[in-house]
């Protein structure tokens, strides 16, 4: 069944958790096409020093295949206590540059474990 924009809003302003997330916004959205892991997935590019200072851990925690072939990864960034996404961006937007290669999509969930109300959504391509 899709997911209405009021619905979708509603999800969104709700503090950040990755599986409900899943299961209201990706899941209704892309169908089939919208797997979760069944655990999270370690990404397998570790953040430099300078990076580190802002990013705790990033996971992947699904795949969305997209009609025409396309293949998104979802990745989850879990932000260092008291770090705004805001205030970091261009550490962020550093690491989240060497997840991709030419031709890749992401859809990554910043979250910091201070600011539960404060996560941000955004897609890479």
């Amino acid at each position: 069944m899709p997911i209405s924009s009021l619905q979708l809003r509603n999800t969104l302003q709700k503090p950040y958790d990755r599986i409900l997330f899943s299961k209201e916004v990706l899941s209704p959205v892309f169908n089939n096409g919208f797997s979760l892991s069944s655990s999270l997935i370690k990404a397998n590019i570790i953040p430099t020093q300078s990076e580190a200072h802002v990013i705790s851990d990033v996971y992947i925690y699904g795949q969305i295949s997209l009609e025409d072939g396309t293949e998104i990864t979802c990745y989850e960034v879990n932000l260092q206590p008291n770090v705004r996404i805001e205030y970091s961006k261009v550490a962020i937007q550093h690491y989240v540059r060497k997840l991709l290669t030419a031709g890749q999509a992401a859809l990554i969930n910043f979250v910091s474990p201070s600011y539960k109300n404060l996560w941000r959504l955004t897609l890479v391509a």
